[in-house]
């Protein structure tokens, strides 16, 4: 706020009536509106009745899970990396209209919103119907009515396992067969590797991504094959679970 620095637990929220409905309403110019997760708030009658009868309902706030912070920021970043390689038209997406742009629409900065917004969907303990519907509506409102619905539906199909479990027993895990949740996975394996980064954890990855050898489809895992090679320590030596990808790395400058 000009010369001072928030804290970081600051968040601002804002509340108006639609540019329809409201006295000489405008619609947010699109910078502005772009820097918000848009929530559409309807009123239940049956809620309201009985508020107004001494009784509003209890609201349970989800808590976020120490535990699963580092495996829910990977699964996100996973998610939301495959989502936009399968989709890339839909990285930047200004609408034509003034009112879709005074709302939410897609760009780099919501897109990481959304994957912040989907990191705590799996962080907290809270499951069931209603949690499902309420990251939904924020998933939604962050990048907008099109690219929002087409992403929850991605992520209802996606189901990612947790990269934290699959790095501590590789040997267990089975490749996805499709090649969009194989993607997914694959960028989340590095990600939680990247987030905790130990020679184990490292080595246990190159496992991870030799199954995409031995599947027969080492070009899905090329981009996350680089990634994880910009993470090495000098004094590690070469893992065999590299030995797919060596052309690759060399090509890229990667392996040093």
């Amino acid at each position: 706020m000009g010369s001072l620095t928030l804290p970081e637990p600051v968040r601002i929220v804002a509340a108006a009536n639609p540019p329809s409905s409201a006295a000489d309403g405008w619609h947010l110019s699109p910078p502005l509106a772009n820097r918000f997760v848009h929530l559409r708030w309807t009123h239940d009658s049956r809620t309201v009745a009985r508020g107004l009868a001494g009784t509003w309902p209890a609201v349970s706030i989800p808590r976020v899970d120490p535990a699963k912070v580092s495996g829910a920021v990977a699964r996100a970043r996973g998610a939301i990396s495959g989502f936009l390689t399968a989709r890339p038209g839909l990285v930047h997406h200004l609408p034509a209209d003034a009112e879709g742009r005074g709302g939410a629409w897609p760009s780099p900065r919501t897109w990481e919103m959304a994957l912040r917004l989907l990191a705590v969907g799996y962080a907290t303990e809270a499951s069931g119907e209603a949690s499902g519907e309420a990251l939904a509506a924020a998933l939604v409102g962050a990048v907008g009515d099109g690219a929002g619905i087409e992403l929850v539906a991605y992520l209802d199909q996606l189901d990612l396992p947790d990269p934290d479990r699959v790095l501590a027993d590789p040997g267990a895990f089975a490749l996805p067969t499709r090649g969009d949740r194989q993607l997914a996975f694959l960028t989340a394996v590095v990600a939680a590797v990247q987030g905790d980064l130990t020679r184990r954890r490292w080595e246990a990855g190159w496992a991870v991504l030799a199954k995409a050898v031995e599947a027969g489809v080492p070009d899905v895992a090329a981009r996350a094959a680089t990634d994880l090679a910009a993470l090495r320590d000098t004094d590690w030596p070469v893992p065999s679970g590299i030995d797919g990808f060596l052309d690759l790395l060399k090509l890229s400058g990667a392996l040093g």
